[in-house]
């Protein structure tokens, strides 16, 4: 992350420290895609977001080694594995290392974007139960999630913001909370709380700071009514989830190779396939080409 953690582009591929599950494992455990999960083992205990998916076989996890503690507050997998080394190699023995996998109840999200970083000790004192920095385009973008079922907007802007708060335009609906600090007509500062079952809805917050950022966008963000930014998945080519559902949606019978060559998905190093592959063998699409097929059979 020193390097490649330094780049918006591919910070917004994997934002988050995350924990590959198996479908039956998550289900027999309780455990929602981007849930916040406890990993323990017997030296120590981690927090990821959980990713559930059949890349992995059952009864197996998986997470990067990439995050550590400058830019989450959990995530860092090396404290769960005991300091059992190769003798030749020095290769740690992560593929042999017993975890339990728990849900963490979370009440309330966070999202943060700032032109200037904010430091651990602000980081700390809003008391969040999980948090995690991103670069973005124009500055830095924090998700916090918190146990409390009430947070205040307010107490994360005296926090962060400190005398600066007076500047700062705020608005709230039925299911969120959001705040806006400008200077010289330039967002430097943006907040937003709601909750945690809301998060994969949430909109694309970083874009406030970006210097192509239009009036429209802030308006719309402090209405409610700025519109999530679909995921990219392939990091490569720069293909995003709605671009790929559309070719989904259009062509059914899609295969991987066919996505390849019309959106350029997977064409680059490859470590998306598999996500492309659940995409098309998602238990949605699995049902839609079984409704086309008994159509066209006249079922």
């Amino acid at each position: 992350m020193t390097r490649t953690g330094l780049s918006p582009s591919l910070s917004e591929s994997d934002s988050m420290p995350f924990l590959d599950i198996h479908p039956f494992d998550a289900a027999d455990r309780g455990v929602k895609n981007g849930c916040l999960v406890k990993v323990l083992s017997t030296i120590g205990e981690q927090m990821f977001i959980a990713n559930v998916t059949n890349a992995v076989p059952v009864g197996h996890c998986f997470a990067p080694i990439h995050w550590n503690h400058s830019n989450c507050s959990d995530g860092k997998v090396c404290t769960v594995i005991p300091a059992n080394t190769d003798p030749v190699s020095g290769q740690p023995e992560f593929k042999a290392t017993p975890v339990e996998v728990k849900t963490v109840k979370t009440c309330l999200d966070a999202q943060i974007v700032s032109t200037t970083p904010l430091d651990t000790d602000q980081l700390r004192e809003l008391s969040a139960s999980f948090w995690v920095a991103q670069s973005c385009e124009g500055g830095m973008l924090y998700t916090l999630k918190f146990s409390d079922s009430e947070k205040p907007l307010t107490e994360i802007l005296d926090v962060v913001l400190g005398e600066e708060s007076h500047a700062t335009v705020s608005a709230s609906t039925t299911s969120a909370q959001r705040a806006i600090n400008m200077k010289d007509n330039v967002v430097v500062f943006a907040a937003a709380i709601y909750p945690s079952e809301k998060a994969l809805q949430q909109p694309d917050i970083a874009q406030l700071v970006s210097p192509q950022c239009e009036p429209n966008a802030m308006h719309g963000f402090l209405a409610g009514t700025l519109k999530a930014k679909s995921r990219t998945i392939c990091t490569c080519k720069q293909v995003t989830q709605s671009e790929i559902e559309a070719v989904l949606d259009s062509t059914p019978s899609c295969s991987v190779q066919q996505l390849g060559e019309l959106t350029g998905a997977g064409t680059g190093c490859g470590s998306c396939t598999s996500e492309l592959e659940n995409m098309i063998g998602s238990p949605k699409r699995c049902t839609e080409k079984r409704s086309d097929t008994e159509a066209a059979c006249g079922r």
